[in-house]
């Protein structure tokens, strides 16, 4: 939803206005995941297993993400 509105942004103004709103509501860093992990979980290994795949999966995300956009994007001829 946030990238949508982002892209849709008429001018500089909005953009900004909807990119601080944006930072304002979201949860900083992962929080609310991360507390949902802890709560589910009993302390001890499989607790550090929970948050081991959570952020690799975080990570990994952050890896083939822009590679499957910038693929996507390169095909359609609008790759910047």
């Amino acid at each position: 939803l946030q990238f949508s509105i982002l892209a849709a942004s008429s001018s500089l103004l909005c953009f900004g206005a909807s990119y601080v709103a944006f930072g304002l509501l979201s949860d900083s860093n992962g929080a609310l995941e991360s507390t949902c992990i802890a709560d589910a979980t009993p302390v001890g290994s499989e607790r550090s297993v929970a948050f081991g795949r959570f952020f690799t999966v975080i990570g990994a995300a952050m890896v083939v993400g822009p590679a499957v956009g910038g693929s996507l994007a390169s095909r359609d001829g609008r790759a910047p």
